[in-house]
């Protein structure tokens, strides 16, 4: 599942590089420090998706689950586009990825519900 590693380490790779906008635009130290986090932890999850895909892809699921929860609330209640809808709608976006991949994979190696 090459391309699903992909879309994972661009996910991870988009979330530092969204937590360095917000630090150099805002001054939100907090901002660097979550977003880098779960940047780092997503990239490393694409990393070990190679060679342990369970571990890789399930982590990378529970790292956007995380962030889908965290900015949920302030996307719905205030319609805050940025930054909450744009981490919404990318981590659904990555959330939906995952699960094709998952039953790709289980369609692949003929496993059955």
């Amino acid at each position: 599942m090459m391309w699903l590693s992909g879309v994972v380490l661009a996910f991870g790779i988009f979330n530092v590089g969204l937590g360095l906008f917000a630090y150099f635009q805002t001054g939100s130290l907090p901002s660097l420090i979550a977003a880098g986090v779960a940047g780092i932890l997503l990239i490393a999850f694409a990393a070990l998706s190679r060679t342990k895909p369970t571990i890789g892809y399930g982590g990378a699921f529970l790292i956007c689950l995380a962030l889908l929860g965290r900015f949920a609330g302030p996307f719905f209640s205030q319609t805050q586009w940025y930054p909450a809808g744009l981490m919404v709608f990318t981590s659904a976006i990555v959330l939906i990825c995952l699960v094709i991949g998952h039953f790709q994979i289980r369609r692949s190696t003929g496993a059955s519900s």
